[in-house]
């Protein structure tokens, strides 16, 4: 089961490490997450 977002909520920060081992933090909009999972339910 997939969790519905929000419409109000902030953006959500992802962070991982690059190969040179320096951090990253990428932020992803609601909207930009609610359409990838979207995109992913209807491939099933």
């Amino acid at each position: 089961m997939i969790p519905k977002i929000e419409k109000a909520a902030t953006n959500l920060n992802i962070g991982m490490k690059s190969v040179t081992r320096r951090p990253a933090t990428i932020p992803v909009s609601p909207s930009v997450l609610t359409g990838a999972i979207d995109k992913l339910e209807a491939i099933k």
